[in-house]
């Protein structure tokens, strides 16, 4: 049977209870039981996944003794509920998702950094997000978006939120903006035919939207904050608890290949083209990740003050036990 994205997160949460109330006291690492090798790993599909694609062709989790199966299938919303499940043990997916899924009752950890925003405006290499509208409307300036309405793939998430925080850091009051949830794929297309007045694009989106001939108007990753934090890889805390040396492992090698598809920009783009289908014109051209293995814990403060400022969640979530472990060290 197939849940809607808020049914799925209370049978989770259902789930989840269970679970640990049926390990008690002999969960975790001190029971005893071999940890596993073996990982499925949830994924969007997207560029930044590129480091895990490289770990696995590259064969540095096998040099590690680990098993990985990267398995394709929604958000963070569908891949929440498949690691309480035991279906996957490790999702990717933006911070907002996983601080969320805490505050509604589901103990999530991160294990590894997955990418921020550019580190500045200039890093144009870096910049995988803008608000675009039709080459000819008459929104030409941050302000004009006031009171319009702005497509994003999920409501009260990464995109409202950061859109909300750029226009308020530039003296626009965000208050009448009106979003609707829509798929990146058919954003440009519902933009360009006017049936909205914006579209918040993500790369390849962003790229093949502004080569059909949308302009940007706001850059709105880099609003809040540059390096603002934006994924993460994360697993169950029971997970982590009764698993550490192989989450460890799994870091180590996730931060290798981190660190390389940044170094890398050309052999990441190859690595992408062979698990997506974007055309390799845009391929060529569109920004890559700012990847990063770690967190500002500084700016993952302000993201948690931005969740509530704009409602997103209703208290601050536990930022430092969901987080902690991928700070800068």
């Amino acid at each position: 049977m197939r849940f809607p994205p808020r049914a799925a997160a209370l049978v989770a949460i259902a789930a989840l209870t269970t679970t640990l109330a049926a390990c008690g006291s002999g969960s975790g690492s001190g029971s005893g039981s071999a940890e596993t090798t073996a990982l499925t790993v949830g994924i969007v599909g997207l560029t930044t996944d590129a480091p895990l694609y490289l770990a696995d062709q590259k064969g540095w989790f096998a040099e590690q003794g680990l098993t990985v199966d990267i398995s394709t299938g929604g958000g963070a919303a569908a891949i929440i509920p498949s690691l309480v499940n035991g279906e996957r043990q490790v999702g990717t997916g933006n911070l907002i998702s996983v601080l969320k899924a805490n505050t509604q009752g589901l103990p999530l950890q991160a294990i590894a950094g997955q990418n921020n925003s550019a580190s500045s405006l200039e890093d144009t290499a870096h910049i995988t997000s803008a608000v675009v509208v039709p080459a000819d409307s008459p929104i030409t300036t941050e302000a004009d978006l006031k009171g319009r309405t702005i497509a994003v793939n999920s409501l009260n998430g990464l995109g409202d939120l950061t859109i909300k925080a750029t226009l308020e850091r530039d003296g626009v009051d965000p208050s009448g903006l009106k979003f609707v949830e829509m798929q990146f794929p058919d954003m440009s297309a519902a933009v360009s035919a006017g049936r909205i007045d914006a579209a918040w694009l993500v790369e390849p989106y962003m790229t093949a939207g502004l080569d059909a001939g949308l302009r940007p108007v706001l850059y709105n990753f880099e609003g809040p904050a540059l390096d603002f934090p934006i994924g993460v890889y994360f697993a169950t805390r029971q997970f982590v608890s009764e698993n550490p040396e192989t989450v460890r492992t799994f870091r180590t090698v996730i931060d290798r290949a981190t660190d390389y598809a940044k170094a890398n920009p050309d052999e990441t783009r190859a690595v992408v083209a062979s698990y997506t289908k974007i055309p390799p014109a845009t391929l060529q051209k569109m920004a890559l990740p700012n990847y990063s293995p770690t967190l500002d814990k500084d700016k993952v403060a302000l993201l948690g003050e931005l969740m509530v400022r704009y409602g997103v969640v209703d208290r601050t979530p536990d930022l430092d036990g969901t987080m902690g472990p991928v700070y800068q060290r």
